[in-house]
């Protein structure tokens, strides 16, 4: 789920990346995004990372503010959460006005 969430975070990875996520799997081996922008491809590269362990992003890179602006930091945190605790973890219920 958070590589899914990842890959849907951006419109045109998603029209790419959209064909190679089926029955429960992404096929990240064959997915060779083309025409995505830089931060596309940021997020194409964390979603692999978190989907396969693999290490395109490092901490230096989440970083950097230039190469991962805050907008994306917030979208790779959120999905490093879903990855380690569920969907749950960015399920926000509606407050009451009575708290």
């Amino acid at each position: 789920m958070s590589a899914l969430y990842l890959l849907t975070a951006e419109f045109a990875l998603w029209q790419t990346a959209k064909r190679y996520a089926t029955d429960n799997s992404i096929d990240f081996k064959s997915l060779q995004p083309a025409g995505i922008s830089e931060n596309g491809y940021t997020l194409f590269c964390a979603a692999k990372d978190l989907y396969l362990g693999t290490n395109y992003l490092t901490i230096s890179d989440l970083a950097d503010t230039q190469l991962i602006p805050p907008r994306m930091f917030a979208l790779i945190c959120n999905a490093m959460a879903i990855r380690r605790f569920g969907l749950s973890a960015i399920h926000f219920e509606q407050r009451s006005d009575k708290e």
